[in-house]
């Protein structure tokens, strides 16, 4: 047998890379994984809890879990949530220098939505979640949206018409 007819039945070099979706890749899935341990972490519940809600070993959770803080609520925020405040689309509202900006974060952070801010580079579940806690330390919160708010009323379409 010649090696072009036993090559013909396998498919070219890389051609499953490009199918198989990023998420399951081992490096998606243990991203993925990681990031559901800090947000369970982020929520309060315990290792062994998220061991077996996650159903996996209790050595794993220690490996994957974020180290623990100095204190449990922090009167500072993340490094990542400062600079998607200062920079990101509602920053202007602060004022135009960053000096401004830095003094007025609360009013900034309180114009986003959750989903807004979640969407700003370098941003992911755990940043929004430790923003809104620190907002709520403040007296203040995330922006609802539209919809949040007509539910929040009990309106909907339908009793309109």
């Amino acid at each position: 047998m010649t090696r072009a007819k036993a090559d013909a039945g396998r498919p070219a070099r890389g051609q499953f890379a490009s199918t198989i979706p990023e998420v399951d890749t081992r490096r998606g899935l243990f991203a993925k994984l990681r990031e559901e341990v800090e947000i369970l972490h982020a929520f309060g519940l315990k290792r062994e809890e998220i061991a077996s809600v996650l159903e996996i070993d209790l050595r794993d959770v220690r490996a994957l879990c974020p180290t623990p803080r100095k204190k449990a609520t922090s009167s500072l925020l993340p490094r990542r949530a400062l600079i998607a405040l200062l920079n990101g689309r509602h920053a202007i509202r602060g004022g135009a220098t960053l000096a401004e900006r830095t003094q007025r974060l609360a009013d900034i952070a309180s114009h986003y939505t959750e989903e807004e801010f979640s969407n700003e580079p370098g941003v992911g579940a755990v940043t929004v979640i430790e923003v809104s806690l620190w907002l709520s330390e403040r007296g203040y919160s995330f922006r609802l949206t539209r919809d949040a708010h007509v539910k929040s009323r009990g309106f909907s379409q339908q009793q309109e018409t």
